[in-house]
This record gives C-alpha cells, sequence and structure tokens, in this order.
C-alpha cells in the first residue's frame, strides 16, 4: 500500500496478473465520510469528471481533438 496526497494505492495480488487491476486507487474521502457518519443524503453524487468538452467553451480533452481537414 502506498500513500499520495490525494489517493491510495492498493496492491490487490487476489486479481488477475496482467488483467489492469492488481494496483486500485483506495476510496479515502468516502471512508472519511462513513468515519464521520456523514448521511448519504448530503453527499455529493459520484459522476464522472469534466472531459473539457462538457464545460461552456471549454476544448476536448487531448487526443480527442479533431484534426484539421486534409490531415
Amino acid at each position: 500500500m502506498q500513500y499520495f496526497e490525494r489517493g491510495r494505492w492498493e496492491y490487490h495480488p487476489e486479481n488477475e496478473t496482467g488483467s489492469g487491476f492488481e494496483v486500485l486507487l483506495g476510496f479515502l474521502g468516502r471512508e472519511r465520510m462513513d468515519r464521520l457518519k456523514v448521511p448519504e443524503a448530503v453527499r455529493a453524487p459520484e459522476t464522472a469528471p469534466p472531459t473539457g468538452a462538457d464545460i461552456p467553451g471549454g476544448s476536448p480533452a487531448p487526443g480527442n481533438a479533431p484534426r484539421p481537414a486534409g490531415r
């Protein structure tokens, strides 16, 4: 297990080697809210982070930008 500023990486040897799930991020925020007994009703809903295209005036994420014509 290794801790970082905003996350905890956990090794899961029970997951198949090469599956991409041997190392997972821990749920630090959820665990803390559970310890503090924060009611589910006041927790923010879990949503995917914005990609840039979701933000007015934003641009698509790198690699998803349209290619110039003729290329």
